[in-house]
């Protein structure tokens, strides 16, 4: 019986509040060059956070799952008229010796 209670756990997620939510988010708008990340739309205007896998379905505060958009794109995907598909990873490299771009 135990182990059919654990099954009914939900995992865990990691879900930030307070100053720790805000400066992760001031992270992705960041990495996001403060723009929608909507190729099609990229404006700098009335910005927010989206989770790509939502909240409601386990998706955790992490900047892996956050993207920015600005309202009007991120209603959009709420009212499922825009989706968003991650294809693959992007991974960037800095050179960390003094003096180097």
């Amino acid at each position: 019986m135990q182990a059919q209670e654990k099954s009914l756990e939900k995992p865990n997620r990691k879900k930030l509040h307070g100053d720790e939510y805000k400066e992760l988010i001031a992270k992705v708008f960041q990495r996001d060059k403060w723009m929608c990340r909507n190729p099609f739309c990229e404006s700098m205007r009335q910005l927010t956070p989206h989770h790509i896998q939502r909240r409601s379905q386990l998706g955790g505060d992490e900047m892996g799952n956050l993207i920015t958009l600005c309202i009007s794109c991120h209603q959009k995907v709420e009212r499922h008229e825009l989706s968003i598909e991650v294809i693959d990873v992007v991974v960037k490299f800095k050179d960390l010796k003094e003096g180097s771009d």
